[in-house]
């Protein structure tokens, strides 16, 4: 199985003032305009992927994403002159009939059946329509809850608007700061100045003097790309300030993810070995991953909760699932490789320990002296090949990037379905050095599967919160629970067995001071002097090899540190299971902002989880024993 390719997908909102407010005299330029500024955005779209040189998109032509609230002025004059190949996506702030009642409401009454008959031609040209609920007579928040649907799902905001600040929930100004706080580029195409479109960065340069350049001379291109590119930062400091990584930069990184063949198998099994412990009877030589099919019926439950919910668990299904099995198995298995790799380090050093011990103890002769030199040697050269091999194909690396990107794609199965998509709350698990790439393949892949279609109204909600409970949060704290255990019962039997290695030298150390001890004493001598020395030299290999091995359990114990890594799991359960009332009351009340909020903070409490587990392995990076 290979990696699936994203589909380069880009999504364009639109936001604008209503038609009372948009002059007729002024209606070519603006139409003219918003038509370059399309025609523009597609053209970069298309260039970014014809210049993709490692072909990091599918073959596949670019799709693009018009969201809009479809409302009569700015919004239909956008759906209307979109590129035919455009999708035109609309979120209504109400449900249809109370939407229809507040653009009634809040239209002239001499522009009413204008405003009406713009916003019906929009929705009848829109291919997906998303309504947003209504919790109670008397909630206004619509426009706002709107906004904030769409902000999440876009990469690009055109602002048709006059440049004057307004304070309204969900309004024109208020959708074009809320965006410029988020981070997203706004295409501002002016209502009442005859001006070049323009790229702005802040919410007073709509009243600057010095204009900028025009938007479709480059600043378009240049929004599209920070998109569509890697957003690789690397911090450049003084000395003595200069940072030091060795780590492949997030270009190699995204290659090398790309073009990984997913196996389906692993033979690196010392890492299990020690967690199973004295018991070889329970050893495996090698060890099947989880592929997509026993994905597919984990995943199950939670799709089939979601039945009815038009196409969108199908797109789960077809598009996401995929991408999560694969990436959860190369999680797997360079997780494997790694944590075997420096467990077979210390353990091959100990053993390396014992056999240059043994010249003291097994009989002289050319022979022998050869065979444990060579031993030694192919053991010391194994712990470096290993070392090696782990550090050139930087196991621990994509163990890192893969499994935070694994845990990511599987939050956007419950997250797509209320449009909750936000990278920010992963970009510190992808602030590693190169680990950039992980978050553009989350953006493709949450743009690819794009925002929950149709009634976003209770039952839909029941749906949701149902399927999050049976099948992401409750499997979830069993999980954490587990491991937990797990992981302080696996710290317990290295400590022990250290603890064990160095009593035991201690014991023998003793009892050996104690026998020379009486026959220096008593002038007795309880063993042929020949025999005593032969003691005594067996007991000196043993508490010399004991400690040696003491120390392979220390600091195969500090490496994977599985008592930070409980303790951490201890945190993220109990804050999860802290969330069970709040989902109750969710499913009681069935209201869309406590809905999302409790969805939402499902995420991120994971996501702080995922931030934390990788910023505390980091540094845990393949290394020679010493």
């Amino acid at each position: 199985m290979s990696i699936p390719k994203p589909i380069l997908t880009f999504a364009v909102g639109v936001t604008g003032h209503r038609s009372a407010r948009l002059a007729n005299t002024d209606r070519a330029r603006i139409e003219q305009q918003i038509a370059d500024v399309f025609s523009n955005i597609e053209a970069q779209c298309q260039a970014e992927l014809d210049r993709s040189k490692e072909k990091a998109y599918a073959e596949h032509t670019p799709r693009i994403n018009l969201i809009s609230s479809l409302a009569d002025g700015a919004d239909a004059l956008a759906v209307r002159l979109r590129p035919s190949t455009w999708t035109s996506i609309g979120i209504l702030p109400y449900p249809a009939e109370r939407n229809i009642e507040v653009l009634r409401s809040t239209t002239p009454s001499e522009n009413v059946e204008r405003a009406l008959a713009e916003y019906a031609a929009a929705r009848e040209a829109s291919q997906q329509i998303i309504v947003l609920p209504q919790a109670r007579p008397q909630d206004n928040n619509g426009f706002a809850r709107a906004r904030n649907l769409m902000l999440r799902q876009i990469d690009l905001l055109v602002a048709i608007w006059d440049g004057h600040v307004q304070e309204k929930a969900g309004g024109t100004t208020d959708v074009v700061a809320h965006a410029l706080e988020d981070g997203i580029p706004v295409v501002w195409i002016a209502t009442e100045k005859k001006q070049h479109p323009w790229v702005i960065s802040h919410i007073d340069d709509a009243n600057r003097e010095t204009p900028y350049a025009n938007a479709t001379s480059g600043p378009i291109a240049d929004a599209v790309l920070s998109q569509l590119g890697l957003r690789e930062k690397r911090a450049v400091h003084r000395e003595p300030w200069a940072l030091e990584t060795t780590s492949a930069n997030a270009q190699t990184r995204r290659h090398d993810f790309l073009h990984e063949t997913v196996p389906d198998r692993c033979c690196w099994m010392a890492y299990d070995w020690i967690k199973i412990g004295l018991r070889p009877w329970r050893w495996r030589l090698t060890k099947k991953l989880i592929g997509k099919e026993e994905v597919r019926k984990s995943w199950a439950p939670f799709l089939s909760a979601l039945s009815g919910s038009d196409d969108f668990g199908e797109k789960v299904e077809s598009t996401l699932l995929p991408r999560y099995a694969a990436v959860d198995a190369l999680a797997n298995y360079y997780g494997q490789k790694y944590r075997s790799a420096y467990v077979l380090a210390y353990l091959l050093s100990a053993c390396a320990v014992a056999t240059g011990l043994s010249h003291f103890v097994l009989p002289r002769g050319e022979v022998i002296e050869f065979v444990l030199a060579f031993l030694e040697l192919l053991l010391v050269g194994w712990i470096i090949g290993i070392v090696l091999r782990g550090r050139t194909m930087r196991w621990h690396d994509r163990w890192l990037d893969y499994r935070a990107l694994a845990e990511m794609l599987r939050h956007l199965r419950f997250l797509g379905l209320l449009g909750q998509y936000e990278n920010r709350a992963y970009a510190e698990a992808a602030a590693r050095p190169g680990a950039s790439w992980v978050l553009w393949y989350l953006r493709a892949s949450m743009r690819e599967l794009g925002p929950p279609p149709g009634d976003l109204g209770p039952e839909y909600q029941r749906k949701v919160l149902a399927a999050m409970i049976s099948s992401e949060l409750t499997p979830q704290i069993e999980y954490h629970t587990d491991n937990m255990a797990a992981l302080r019962r696996l710290h317990r039997q290295l400590h022990l067995m250290g603890n064990l290695c160095f009593f035991a030298a201690f014991l023998i150390l003793f009892g050996s001071t104690i026998l020379l001890a009486t026959q220096w004493a008593c002038s007795y001598c309880f063993l042929e002097p020949e025999q005593f020395g032969r003691l005594g030299t067996i007991a000196t290999v043993i508490t010399a090899f004991l400690p040696a091995l003491g120390a392979a359990f220390a600091g195969i114990g500090f490496t994977g540190d599985f008592d930070g890594f409980a303790e951490r799991s201890a945190e993220t359960g109990a804050e999860l299971d802290l969330l069970r009332e709040r989902y109750d009351l969710a499913l009681d009340r069935l209201d869309f902002d406590l809905t999302s909020n409790v969805v939402f903070d499902t995420a991120r409490i994971m996501a702080v989880d995922i931030n934390g587990w990788t910023s505390l392995y980091s540094r845990k990076s393949l290394t020679l024993p010493g």
